[in-house]
Formats: structure tokens, C-alpha cells, sequence
């Protein structure tokens, strides 16, 4: 074979495998954040059931995360409401699905709170409490931010960062998003991932 002719067939299988690559790629319509860093604590957070999850409780299924309180006054129940309508666009595929609250204010929102409360969203809502600390150490570990706000009267309110998190079937955390992206593009990905191989 002449060097030439090796040359050639060392490109072409170059580009053949460029090509694998690039057709095998998901195509994302939210902000892919794969493998930056985004979640590498989730653990203390405790559920509806009392105990305290960890990574291995959001194997296998999709996960869509986010954090908030139930005392919001819009934000985080318009965000519930169209990852309600989510779910319902997924039809069958919602079942390997769930959305977990992760609240910032652990002092009003205890686990039976939250179960309330989330569950006027539907059956795959859970909600996440924890020791301040834990949910601290979990919301740095997604880069959130937030905060208690007095108010008038010896009230209060949380600030928060209004970011949407989606972790695939193996709990790695795969894509940011916020509930100004067109639902049709959240559903999108969120069948890519359900259709990535186990």
C-alpha cells in the first residue's frame, strides 16, 4: 500500500469517526453541563418518607431538580405548574420521571410541608428538606444562591436563583435551565435523555 493510499484511508476513517461522534451527540436544547461541575453533593437532603437521600436515590429515572420554598409567591409555583404540564406532554414516558423541591427554607418547609404542598403538582413531585447545613452544602454544590429576607412585621421571605436542573438516569447532572425556555424544548431533552442507553 503506498503512503499516499494510507494516508487517504487514515482520513477517511478520522472522518467517519467525527462523523459517529457527532451523529451520536445529543442535541441539546437547553444549556448542556455535562462534567462542569454542577451537583457533586447531593446528600442530607430528607424526604416525605424521613430518611436522608443520597445520589443513589435518583438512579433511574430522569430527574428534574430545583430549588425554592412553598411561601413563594409566584416564581417557584408558575415553575411547578409548567413542569406539571411537562409531565403531562411526556404522556407514559412520565412515569420515569420525578421533579425534586429542594427547599431554601428548611425552618417553615419540614418533609410533611412539603408533601402537601407538592402534592397538588401531581404523583412524581417529591420535596427535600434538611439541616440548614445539608441543604447549604447541596444548593453550592448546584452554584444556587440564596438568602432570607426580612419583612414588615417580623415576616420573611427567601431570594433564590430560579435555575432548573435536569440529572439523567444515572444521577449525573446533565442540563441547566430556566422556565423562560419554551417547554416544548425542555420536553425535548428530557426524552434525549430518557433515550440515552442505560
Amino acid at each position: 500500500m503506498t503512503r499516499q493510499r494510507t494516508s487517504l484511508l487514515l482520513a477517511l476513517f478520522v472522518s467517519l469517526a467525527i462523523l459517529a461522534a457527532i451523529g451520536s451527540a445529543n442535541d441539546f436544547r437547553t444549556s448542556d453541563i455535562t462534567g462542569q461541575g454542577y451537583g457533586d453533593v447531593i446528600s442530607g437532603l430528607v424526604g416525605p418518607e424521613g430518611r436522608a437521600h443520597n445520589r443513589d436515590d435518583f438512579k433511574g429515572r430522569v430527574t428534574v431538580l430545583l430549588f425554592g420554598f412553598t411561601h413563594c409567591p409566584d416564581i417557584c409555583p408558575t415553575a411547578l405548574l409548567n413542569l406539571s404540564a411537562i409531565l403531562d406532554q411526556l404522556g407514559e414516558k412520565s412515569s420515569l420521571v420525578q421533579v425534586a423541591f429542594v427547599t431554601v427554607d428548611p425552618e417553615r418547609d419540614t418533609a410533611e410541608v412539603l408533601q402537601d404542598y407538592l402534592g397538588s403538582f401531581g404523583p412524581n413531585f417529591v420535596g427535600l428538606t434538611g439541616e440548614p447545613d445539608a441543604i447549604r452544602q447541596v444548593a453550592k454544590a448546584f452554584k444556587v444562591f440564596f438568602q432570607k429576607v426580612p419583612l414588615p412585621g417580623g415576616d420573611y421571605t427567601m431570594d433564590h436563583s430560579i435555575a432548573i436542573y435536569a440529572l439523567d438516569k444515572h444521577a449525573r447532572v446533565r442540563l441547566m435551565f430556566t422556565m423562560n425556555r419554551p417547554l416544548e424544548d425542555i420536553v425535548h431533552d428530557i426524552l434525549e435523555l430518557l433515550r440515552e442507553a442505560s
